[in-house]
């Protein structure tokens, strides 16, 4: 069952980006910004997220948000 509220899915996401498991992790930060899309925490975690998997320009668009 997938969570719906931010700060599980925010949670979540944090386990998978301390794992190395970088890509679950950008889709629950994902999730949780589709949720409440105005938190810089998570575009920033999303961001290096998204640098570690070598899509730099997303991770660039990120740090802009």
């Amino acid at each position: 069952m997938a969570p719906s509220d931010v700060g599980t899915l925010a949670t979540r996401g944090y386990v998978f980006r301390k794992l190395g498991e970088y890509d679950k992790a950008v889709e629950d930060y994902t999730a949780a910004l589709r949720l409440s899309p105005g938190q810089v925490r998570l575009h920033n975690n999303r961001g290096y997220c998204l640098a570690k998997l070598g899509r730099y320009e997303e991770a660039v668009a990120d740090y802009d948000s």
